[in-house]
């Protein structure tokens, strides 16, 4: 493996050091003065050569069970590795805390044959056949486990004790394949009796009767692009959508939407949320990668009918610059996870807040039971533990959060960094 502390490390350090500040320098005077004033983003000064030695060393630290030693010589960092993995990383596309020390992960596009891993902390993983999707009601209470024909309920406090009870287990809609398709997302309802599916051809509502489709009205003819839901705090209603089709807001009880609009500032309907005391959703839409998220009481959008691309004074833009995949909400303001690999924190009053970069599309944003840690799972295949405090120098961005650990599913290998 050569000197931990050679030539090559220091190069490493010394230019994702000037890499770093140089960014953060650029982002903070895009950010004050308007991006139009501040010229052109910085070059990467780590080369082929020696990202692909770094790259080398980190598997082979691996190998030889040594990963933990690697940061304080050999910083992460992803601009200069995408080429390395390009063709072979899997989108991590959701995240969900057991405990203070695990995670959930679902690992995998559903055209691949989506996996869920169990990952600790640490770096331990361990993978859980035969599930294809893991997701927790917005309350945190339960747990819902999907394999390709059906989805488990189980309490949190026992979601992985393999000797408890589960709740009944429910049937999936019926496929017009026997491999698919997979399920996208699975969200308990918060009272463990239902849950909300997400797959390639609508959104489900499954309970111990038929399953019952909630999006679109009529089943397609053809797989739906960017379908998404979210369940408010209360389980009241679904907001959800997908791309050429307007934003959506459902009533569960019933399935009939209560709200249709937009979107309002750009071309697809992509992602939505909703505040955890219910009183605020959020809808993204997109455009290539660009996007505008707008937000509004939850209790002023019953009842709204707007055409496309037709905007109303009680929707505020909470963001106007990013295409979003995943959300999450942290000390009383959303965190919106962009095509372009940030967080980006921002108020109900369209206030912004800290950003942190992670590299490629952030596919999955996940706070801790109590708060003091952050996992975030990215199209690059990495799933990022951070804990809250102050950055560390080597990482881009001003978030409270500083990384500790950094895991890669790929196709061929699981690598720790």
């Amino acid at each position: 493996m050569g000197s931990s502390d050679d030539q090559v490390a220091r190069d490493w350090r010394e230019r994702t050091l000037a890499y770093v500040r140089a960014v953060n320098d650029f982002v903070a005077r895009g950010r004050r003065e308007g991006w139009a004033n501040v010229g052109e983003p910085p070059r990467d000064p780590r080369g082929d050569a020696l990202a692909g030695e770094v790259l080398r060393r980190v598997r082979e630290a691996n190998a030889v069970g040594r990963a933990h030693g690697l940061r304080p010589t050999l910083p992460p960092a992803h601009e200069p590795l995408v080429r390395f993995f390009d063709k072979r990383a899997r989108w991590v596309r959701e995240l969900v805390w057991v405990d203070d020390e695990r995670v959930l992960a679902t690992v995998g596009t559903t055209a691949e044959g989506p996996e869920v891993h169990r990952i600790h902390r640490s770096g331990e993983v361990a993978w859980m056949p035969p599930l294809v999707a893991v997701g927790a009601d917005p309350t945190g209470s339960f747990l819902a486990f999907a394999s390709a024909y059906d989805v488990e309920l189980r309490p949190l406090a026992s979601a992985l004790d393999a000797e408890a009870g589960a709740l009944p287990t429910f049937e999936l809609p019926p496929a017009s394949a026997t491999d698919g398709p997979f399920a996208h997302r699975v969200i308990p309802t918060p009272d463990g009796t239902q849950v909300v599916v997400v797959r390639d051809d609508g959104v489900f509502l499954c309970s111990a009767g038929p399953p019952r489709r909630l999006f679109p009205d009529d089943a397609p003819t053809a797989a739906l692009v960017a379908v998404h839901a979210a369940l408010s705090p209360d389980g009241r209603f679904v907001a959800l959508g997908a791309r050429d089709a307007q934003h959506e807001l459902v009533e569960l009880a019933s399935g009939e939407p209560v709200a249709r609009f937009g979107p309002l500032h750009a071309r697809h309907a992509h992602h939505a949320g909703f505040s955890p005391d219910g009183l605020f959703a959020f809808f993204n839409a997109c455009q290539h990668y660009d996007g505008v998220s707008v937000v509004a009481p939850l209790d002023t959008l019953i009842g709204l009918e707007l055409p496309p691309f037709e905007d109303d004074p009680r929707f505020v833009i909470l963001d106007a610059g990013c295409r979003v995949y995943a959300s999450a909400f942290c000390d009383e303001r959303f965190v919106l996870g962009d095509a372009y690999g940030y967080l980006r924190q921002r108020g109900v009053d369209g206030s912004d807040g800290w950003e942190l970069f992670c590299g490629s599309s952030i596919g999955a944003i996940a706070f801790s039971p109590d708060g003091s840690r952050l996992a975030v799972g990215t199209a690059a295949g990495a799933v990022h533990f951070f804990e809250r405090g102050d950055p560390h120098p080597f990482q881009i961005g001003d978030g409270p959060f500083a990384e500790s650990l950094r895991v890669y599913f790929w196709r061929d290998e699981i690598l720790r960094w």
